[in-house]
């Protein structure tokens, strides 16, 4: 595969995965400040179950918040699993690697393929 292919392939990829790890961000977000400022009033109506449904998914919000960027490197592994050239790429990529510039991340994926072909 041409180098250059590669290198707009690892940008969609980052850009796609940097994408998703955004949006879920700010919307989880925005429920966190929303459900603050409506966790008074459901007290003082006495709907406790919307309070426990709140209170239960705002852990689970900031427990998502620590494995966001997983959570959305495989969602972009779901978006482009199946299409060429992504799929031979992300087979090889691990969620930590949105964070490095394309450019050192095709090298190092050469220099895994050169390792494989010398062993």
């Amino acid at each position: 595969m041409p180098e250059e292919a590669i290198l707009q392939a690892l940008q969609r990829i980052q850009k796609t995965q940097n994408t998703i790890a955004i949006s879920a961000a700010i919307i989880m977000g925005i429920l966190l400040i929303v459900y603050f400022f409506t966790f008074a009033m459901l007290i003082d109506k006495g709907y406790y179950t919307i309070l426990w449904i709140e209170a239960v998914t705002s852990i689970l919000f900031i427990t998502a918040f620590f494995f966001l960027n997983r959570l959305a490197f495989r969602i972009t592994r779901l978006i482009y699993g199946r299409r060429q050239p992504f799929a031979g790429l992300l087979a090889r990529l691990s969620p930590q690697d949105a964070s490095l510039p394309p450019q050192k991340l095709a090298q190092r994926l050469r220099e895994l393929e050169e390792n494989v072909r010398d062993a």
